[in-house]
């Protein structure tokens, strides 16, 4: 079985006003850019990246775009055959698959099934309100606790733009 040690989940980066547009925001843009140097300089090096695909019923291009320059940068493939609802069998691939075995893993999806994801991950410490449409700037850093094949969460802000706070879910 594939148990990454770390496991990075971010939300996809903000989102522009008009409804019909799947693609990030100005803000957004600045945000995937600056997520490329955040994450492989304040984390361990980082060995495969998953983002919600796009196709039926998962239109937006938005975690796609928010770790595409990280991909670049690091020269890794993103992983985004599984759409957005289909998380738990991204989670179940990782998991069944040695090649992601004490791997350094990031995940982009959309908001509304991080605690999903990480509660299919195992992780013991998941927060019981769901993740805030407003937050964009914050990583959940899922640690392996070795002896038991479970995760411990940690909640770490980002603090990357103007107007990134510290708050935590």
């Amino acid at each position: 079985m594939g148990f990454p040690k770390q496991i990075l989940i971010i939300r996809h980066a903000e989102k522009p006003h008009e409804k019909n547009n799947e693609n990030l925001s100005v803000k957004g843009y600045e945000r995937a850019s600056a997520l490329a140097y955040y994450i492989p300089d304040d984390f361990d090096t980082i060995d495969h990246i998953f983002a919600a695909g796009i196709g039926h019923h998962s239109p937006s291009h938005r975690p796609v775009e928010t770790v595409t320059p990280l991909a670049e940068r690091l020269g890794l493939k993103i992983h985004q055959k599984y759409l957005k609802d289909d998380h738990t069998t991204m989670v179940n691939h990782i998991l069944g698959d040695d090649k992601y075995t004490d791997s350094n893993v990031v995940v982009c999806w959309e908001h509304t099934d991080i605690e999903a994801i990480s509660t299919a991950f195992g992780t013991t410490n998941v927060p019981s309100n769901p993740w805030p449409k407003t937050i964009f700037d914050l990583v959940w850093k899922l640690s392996i606790v070795p002896s038991q094949n479970t995760y411990s969460l940690e909640q770490i802000p980002q603090l990357l733009l103007y107007g990134d706070t510290k708050t935590k879910i």
